[in-house]
């Protein structure tokens, strides 16, 4: 299997001319009319030679034997019922875009169906032209146009069978993000940071990794800041230290002056860390894992280090003063 790596393996794609077209036909009435041209309907299919760079498309299905869940990249991760990792090909994505596109969804309510919020189907579109959920619930008046939308992605994106990727433990899924054999999109994780005396020279962080992204938070005098998009440059090395820690044989819980979360996913593997002055608890109560968990954060602080001064001034920063807008000229007196 090919590492997902940036700028190997995975080609950023470009889309169709069905956004151009639209814009052309409509540019053609006004020319024979005269008039403006008319604006185009919405649209669930992203346009533009990088339009598919942040692209998110999730579906779901429940029924009583069991949910299915895929989710598709514009970078061409797919991962299917959380567990494993496939390759979504050009021709597959362009296919289900235009199962959206055909099937109205960008016009289509948030929610059918009422009653008991037991959900049956469900569509998730982020692009940079449409974002939009759009779910079935078990009762009340249901649409047979989402339901066949909804299973015809599922037809469209099941990938083949062995044709992917999987982590048999958290710490293997560590391992194969930081190698490059599964994508950043794989990854969830938190790394909250809350010490009682936060300062700009001491500052607590929040980051918080998803959809192959890394956002950071700084957190200073009980305020968090804006937050700043590290973008996926770090996601491997904070997943090699991870890796490198032995996460699963940590306790859930362990002892730390201030508040300090791990929280990781990889696929449908999850381990949690929290520690803080719990009661009765004391710093050496978990001996060598204790170390190992202070030697940690330790070093997934060091790797978030470089950013937080740029995040710690979007509270410190004094607010920008507008500057006043130029005296008019005096209006000339009339002379008589």
């Amino acid at each position: 299997m090919a590492a997902w790596r940036a700028g190997g393996g995975i080609r950023r794609r470009g889309v169709g001319v069905f956004g151009a077209a639209l814009l052309a036909a409509a540019a053609a009435a006004a020319a024979q009319t005269g008039g403006p041209a008319a604006a185009p309907r919405q649209t669930a299919r992203p346009t533009g030679a990088k339009a598919l760079q942040g692209l998110r498309l999730q579906a779901e299905r429940q029924t009583p034997d069991q949910a299915k869940n895929v989710v598709v990249y514009g970078s061409g991760v797919g991962i299917w019922d959380r567990r494993l990792q496939y390759r979504v090909e050009d021709a597959t994505l362009q296919r289900a875009l235009d199962a959206l596109e055909a099937a109205g969804f960008a016009d289509m309510p948030e929610m059918f169906g009422g009653g008991r919020k037991w959900v049956t189907r469900r569509v998730s579109l982020r692009s940079i032209r449409l974002n939009k959920d759009v779910l079935q619930l078990l009762q009340g008046e249901q649409s047979q146009a989402f339901k066949a939308l909804a299973d015809r992605l599922f037809t469209l994106l099941e990938p083949t069978a062995g044709n992917g990727v999987t982590a048999s433990g958290i710490g293997d899924g560590l391992k194969k993000v930081a190698a490059g054999e599964l994508a950043p999109e794989t990854l969830q994780l938190t790394l909250h940071f809350k010490p009682r005396s936060a300062s700009a020279a001491r500052p607590g962080f929040l980051l918080q990794v998803a959809d192959g992204v890394a956002m950071l938070q700084a957190y200073v005098g009980e305020t968090y800041g804006d937050q700043r998009s590290l973008g996926g440059e770090p996601i491997r090395k904070l997943a090699a230290v991870l890796a490198g820690a032995d996460v699963e044989a940590l306790p859930d819980n362990l002892y730390a002056a201030d508040y300090t979360e791990v929280a990781i996913a990889v696929l449908n593997h999850r381990k949690s860390l929290l520690a803080r002055q719990f009661a009765g608890m004391k710093p050496d109560a978990h001996a060598d894992r204790q170390r190992r968990f202070d030697r940690l954060f330790g070093e997934l602080k060091a790797v978030l280090e470089p950013s937080l001064p740029a995040a710690v001034a979007t509270i410190t920063a004094p607010p920008a003063v507008p500057s006043a807008a130029p005296s008019p000229d005096p209006a000339p007196r009339p002379h008589y």
